[in-house]
């Protein structure tokens, strides 16, 4: 499955609403909206994975040797293009589960060298 995980910058997040639910969103910023601003693409590439539970757990208990963003948690995003057996879209890493969410990947910041691995 090919995908992309965002992250939020600690150092962007004024908020404080890294780790935050989607529910407590607008307690802190006063939106229930995603700030893509926030985020940073952390990683892009394929792994072996066919559920987005698939893709938290390789990247919390097996994440690979290359990979240098934080294990996946509360708050991140997950990008899943068209074509990769889950529907694409945009999906916040909840409390429990997946949310699919818009996010505009052209506001978040790329890394220098996002992970990529084949």
């Amino acid at each position: 499955m090919k995908i992309k995980i965002y992250q939020i910058n600690l150092e962007r997040d004024g908020d404080r609403v890294a780790f935050q639910d989607l529910e407590h969103l607008p307690e802190y910023q006063g939106s229930a909206d995603v700030n893509s601003a926030l985020y940073d693409c952390v990683f892009e590439g394929d792994v072996d994975c066919a559920t987005l539970e698939d893709v938290f757990r390789v990247f919390n208990l097996e994440p690979p040797a290359e990979y240098t963003g934080r294990s996946l948690s509360v708050s991140d995003v997950l990008e899943i293009p068209e074509g990769q057996g889950v529907e694409a879209g945009f999906y916040f890493c909840d409390r429990i589960g997946f949310q699919r969410v818009k996010f505009d990947p052209a506001h978040a910041q790329p890394v220098e060298k996002p992970m990529r691995v084949v």
